[in-house]
């Protein structure tokens, strides 16, 4: 599903398991309870820094912008994630699965449809 697909982005870019950071990270049924009864804004995991040049994408609920930034969507650092990446992120972790996109309008997201020149 897209929220697994989140998770999934998630620990390719920062490189650890989401949730990692919470106390029941380890307890797996505590987790799912944890998950499961979280509210918004805090329903997700925390999202890496999103770098300083960044700018906000389709899905952002922090901003209604509808422009794809000009990053690439990768990391600008060991510790930071672009806007389009995060953005990315927040769609897939949208708190009511009735709002996330599914899978083929994501492959739309500019995280995933940038095409380099060959």
């Amino acid at each position: 599903d897209v929220w697994a697909l989140g998770c999934t982005a998630l620990e390719l870019l920062s490189g650890a398991v989401p949730w990692h950071e919470h106390p029941e990270a380890t307890n797996g049924i505590a987790l799912v309870y944890v998950i499961g009864s979280a509210v918004p804004p805090n329903h997700h995991p925390r999202l890496p820094p999103v770098a300083a040049s960044a700018s906000a994408d389709d899905c952002d609920s922090e901003s209604n912008a509808s422009n794809a930034s000009a990053d690439d969507g990768l990391a600008d650092g060991p510790e930071t994630i672009s806007q389009t990446a995060a953005d990315f992120l927040r769609c897939c972790f949208a708190h009511n699965s009735s709002d996330r996109p599914t899978a083929c309008a994501l492959l739309e997201h500019p995280f995933l449809s940038r095409r380099t020149a060959a």
